[in-house]
């Protein structure tokens, strides 16, 4: 049974539904929707880097950090999301179809801040005028 409470916060922060979902830990209070500001952690470049090696410990080693620091990074954002996101192998880790959809996501929103930033770069070089001028004489 769900059941719908809204969280009471000061007027500068955003209100966020709350909505009883199952974690992987049983029934728990999650955010009905991911919390934007999730993506924008450590957890999240570490999650892409399990992604893209296969594995924690070569994460870890390519992150140069340990690979328990990975794995606690691993299981906060599945905490937070309420979901697991990799199949545990012997041989590695696998995204599941949520790894999937969120690395898809992820990388997504990586390319688009990169641009952003360029852009805005781009505009403040406009702004001020800035140029290069050669000439031979």
């Amino acid at each position: 049974m769900r059941k719908m409470v809204k969280a009471a916060v000061p007027s500068h922060q955003h209100i966020v539904s709350k909505v009883d979902l199952p974690n992987r830990h049983g029934l728990g209070r999650m955010p009905a929707m991911a919390n934007t500001r999730v993506l924008q952690e450590t957890a999240v470049r570490y999650f892409l880097e399990v992604v893209r090696s296969g594995s924690i410990s070569k994460a870890a080693e390519k992150l140069s950090v340990a690979s328990s620091a990975v794995s606690r990074q691993i299981a906060r954002l599945e905490d937070e999301l309420g979901t697991p996101l990799f199949d545990r192998h012997a041989r590695g880790t696998v995204p599941n179809a949520a790894g999937e959809l969120l690395a898809s996501y992820a990388l997504r929103m990586q390319l688009e801040t990169e641009r952003i930033g360029n852009e805005l770069l781009a505009l403040q070089g406009l702004r001020r005028g800035e140029g290069k001028i050669a000439c031979n004489s």
